[in-house]
C-alpha cells in the first residue's frame, strides 16, 4: 500500500523545487532583460524632454543636461547633421568639437531605424576600459536642419550587481528548500499521524471493539472526521448491544414459548392416548377426556392468537386507523366486558375522572390496552380486593390510569414486566390465559400511537398507566 506520507512529501518537494527553480530561473534570465527595458524606457522619456527644452529655449538646454547627467548618470550630447558637438553634459579639456568615429558609426548604423521608427538602442564597449555601455539616439529637426540626441549610460555596474544578486537568489533558494523540505516532512507527518490513528480506530471497530475512542482534538476536516467515527463507534456499541438483547430475548422467547406449549401438548397427547387405549371406559370419562383436551386446545390457540397480534403490531409498516370518539365509549366497554369478573369475586371497583374528554387514536388498539390493564388488576387483585380506574386529558392527550390493591413489583423488575412470557412471581403456573403477554401488546399498541407506558408502586397497591398524544 502506497503511503500518504510519502506521497505528500513527494508532491511539496516537487512543488517547492518548481517553485525555486522556476525563481532562480527567472531572475537570472528576466532580471536583466527587464532593466534593459525600464533604462530604454526611461532614456526615451529623457530624449523627449530634452527635445522640447532645446525647441522652447537653448539657454537652458545646458543646465537642464547636466541635471539629467547628475541625477540619473546619463551622458547627454547633442550634435548637428554633420556630427558636430553642440550641447554635452559633461565638459572638460579633453572635450572635443565632433561626435567620436565610434560614436558617429554608431549613428549611421542606427539610422535605418531612426528613419522608420525615430530612435534606436545600442550596447558598445570601449576599448580603454571594457565597460558596457547603452546607447540611445534620438533625432528632432529644427529651422538649422536635423539634430541628434546622443545618450549614453553605463550598464556595466547593473550587471555586477545583477549577478551578485543572482549568486544570492541562488543561495537563499538552497536555504529556502532546506527549510521546506524540513516544513514537509513535519506537516506531512502531523497529517497522517491522525489519518493512521483513525485507521487503526477503524480495524478495532471492524473487530466490534468499540473501548477505545479517538483522541483527535483539532477544528479541521480530520478532527470533524474523528468525532464522526467516535459517535459512529457508540451509536453501533448501542446498536449491537440491541441486536445480542434482541437476539438473548427471542432466544427467551422460544424457551418460553416452548415451555408454555408443552404442557398442553403433553396434556392433549396424554387424554388422546387414554381415548386410544380405551382408558376412558365410560361416556363420562370420555367427555371428561374430550373437555380437558378442547380445553388445552383452546389455550393454545389463544397463546398463538396474542403471540400473532403481538407480531402484526410490531411490524414497521403497520399503520393504525385513527378515529375521535369519547371516553366514555371505552368506559362503557369495560363496565360491560368485566362486570360478572367482578362482582363474581367481590372487587370494590370505581372510575373516577372525566368520561366525556376526547380521544383521538385507533379505537380497537386502545380499548385492547385498556382492557388489558384493567385484565391484568383484576388478575393480581384478591377478592374484596380495590381497583381504581382513573381518566383525564393530560400534557394535550389522553392519561389512563389503572389501580389495584395488592402487593408491589420489585423496582429492579419494573422495566422486564413489559417484555413477552415474563412474570414477577417466575413460578409459570398455568393460570387461565395468563402468559405474560398482555403488557408487552400495551406497550406496542400505545408506541404505535406515538405514546408511553409507565408503572408505580403506590400506597399498598401498584398503577399501571399509558398516555398518548391528541
Amino acid at each position: 500500500m502506497k503511503s500518504i506520507r510519502k506521497s505528500l512529501f513527494m508532491i511539496f518537494t516537487l512543488f517547492m523545487l518548481i517553485l525555486v527553480a522556476g525563481n532562480v530561473i527567472i531572475n537570472i534570465s528576466l532580471i536583466k532583460e527587464h532593466y534593459l527595458r525600464q533604462t530604454q524606457k526611461r532614456m526615451k522619456d529623457t530624449s523627449a524632454e530634452i527635445e522640447r527644452v532645446y525647441c522652447e529655449s537653448q539657454d537652458t538646454v545646458e543646465n537642464f543636461i547636466e541635471m539629467i547627467d547628475g541625477t540619473w548618470g546619463i551622458w547627454v550630447r547633442i550634435a548637428d547633421e554633420n556630427y558636430n558637438l553642440l550641447y554635452t553634459s559633461k565638459t572638460d579639456k579633453n572635450t572635443k568639437s565632433k561626435l567620436s568615429k565610434r560614436t558617429s558609426s554608431v549613428i549611421e548604423n542606427g539610422k535605418s531605424a531612426l528613419e522608420e521608427q525615430g530612435i534606436f538602442y545600442s550596447q558598445i564597449n570601449r576599448d580603454d576600459d571594457n565597460i558596457v555601455r547603452l546607447v540611445c539616439v534620438t533625432n528632432f529637426q529644427d529651422e538649422n536642419g536635423i539634430k541628434y540626441i546622443i545618450l549614453t549610460r553605463s550598464v556595466q555596474s547593473v550587471y555586477e550587481n545583477i549577478g551578485t544578486a543572482n549568486r544570492l537568489v541562488e543561495v537563499t533558494a538552497l536555504i529556502l528548500l532546506i527549510i521546506g523540505f524540513l516544513f514537509i516532512f513535519f506537516f506531512s507527518k502531523s497529517i497522517t499521524r491522525p489519518i493512521l490513528e483513525i485507521s487503526k480506530h477503524a480495524k478495532e471497530i471492524s473487530k466490534l471493539n468499540f473501548n477505545n475512542k479517538l483522541s483527535i482534538k483539532s477544528n479541521n476536516e480530520i478532527g470533524a472526521l474523528a468525532e464522526t467515527i467516535n459517535e459512529i463507534s457508540d451509536q453501533l456499541s448501542i446498536s449491537i448491544d440491541g441486536l445480542r438483547q434482541d437476539i438473548n430475548d427471542r432466544k427467551a422467547l422460544v424457551r418460553n414459548m416452548s415451555h408454555e406449549l408443552k404442557t398442553p401438548i403433553s396434556a392433549v397427547k396424554g387424554y388422546a392416548e387414554g381415548l386410544k387405549y380405551a382408558v376412558a371406559d365410560t361416556p363420562e370419562k370420555m367427555n371428561k377426556y374430550c373437555d380437558v383436551i378442547i380445553m388445552e386446545c383452546n389455550k393454545m390457540d389463544y397463546l398463538v392468537k396474542e403471540m400473532l397480534e403481538l407480531s402484526i403490531m410490531e411490524r414497521v409498516d403497520w399503520q393504525i386507523r385513527k378515529t375521535d370518539f369519547q371516553a366514555k365509549q371505552l368506559i362503557d366497554g369495560i363496565e360491560m366486558c368485566f362486570s360478572e369478573q367482578i362482582k363474581k369475586r367481590q372487587i370494590l371497583f370505581s372510575i373516577e375522572g372525566d368520561v366525556d374528554c376526547r380521544i383521538h387514536g385507533d379505537y380497537h388498539l386502545i380499548e385492547r390496552a385498556a382492557f388489558n390493564y384493567i385484565e391484568n388488576a383484576i388478575h393480581y387483585t384478591s377478592q374484596y380486593g380495590i381497583i381504581k380506574v382513573n381518566i383525564a386529558e393530560c400534557d394535550k392527550g389522553f392519561l389512563f390510569k389503572v389501580y389495584n390493591y395488592g402487593s408491589f413489583i420489585p423496582h429492579e423488575e419494573m422495566k422486564n414486566i413489559w417484555k413477552v412470557f415474563y412474570k414477577t412471581d417466575q413460578s409459570r403456573t398455568r393460570d387461565s390465559n395468563n402468559y405474560g403477554v398482555g403488557l408487552a401488546i400495551v406497550k406496542a399498541n400505545i408506541i404505535l400511537h406515538g405514546g408511553k407506558v409507565g408503572v408505580e408502586n403506590r400506597d399498598d397497591g401498584v398503577e399501571f398507566s399509558f398516555w398518548i398524544p391528541e
